[in-house]
């Protein structure tokens, strides 16, 4: 019986270590593709965003409009228009506000639309409830959440000549709420 006992023990730890591992690992792997493909960009540098395939990839997908305390990207030039709010409830109780942000960036000679026409999504949460926002252009179904870089802002898509929508969830007491903008 003392043999099994150790047996079982002897299981159970290499189970746990083996679950400890693999957290780790996909932990490593999740930030890693996390960090490559959502690089901050230096205000001013880069060119004006611009369709590399017309409604399906842009030049700036994936800039992160906000890091660390301060406006970070080329394309997130005043003003940025509020163009979507919506509020997740949880029966009466106000769990979370999620707005879609369009950035129209400069009006050029060469660029009379502006030089961005950037959108993304941003979230603010209540009562302490987890939370997380996402932008998704509609042409090719792109899309970035506020979890992809640990904050309330999510990345930027180019969004000229076509719509996007902003979308939020949030967990209060085991179960999911959510609420999505109109398209703009």
């Amino acid at each position: 019986m003392k043999l099994g006992n150790t047996t079982g023990l002897v299981r159970r730890a290499i189970s746990a270590a083996a679950a400890i591992l693999l957290t780790v690992l996909v932990g490593l792997a999740v930030s890693s593709t996390a960090a490559q493909a959502i690089p901050p960009v230096e205000p001013g540098s880069g060119p004006p965003c611009s369709w590399a395939v017309p409604k399906d990839k842009s030049l700036c997908d994936g800039w992160v409009p906000y890091f660390e305390g301060q406006y970070n990207n080329y394309c997130r030039q005043s003003p940025t228009q509020q163009v979507g709010h919506v509020k997740i409830w949880a029966g009466s109780l106000l769990l979370a506000d999620v707005f879609l942000n369009y950035n129209r960036g400069e009006r050029t000679s060469a660029y009379p639309n502006g030089t961005c026409r950037t959108i993304y999504a941003s979230i603010v949460a209540f009562h302490d409830v987890s939370c997380y926002a996402k932008v998704q252009r509609n042409s090719d179904g792109q899309s970035y959440a506020t979890y992809e870089w640990d904050s309330n802002y999510s990345p930027v898509v180019y969004d000229a000549d076509t719509t996007s929508y902003a979308w939020g969830i949030c967990t209060y007491e085991g179960r999911s709420y959510s609420a999505q903008t109109g398209n703009y």
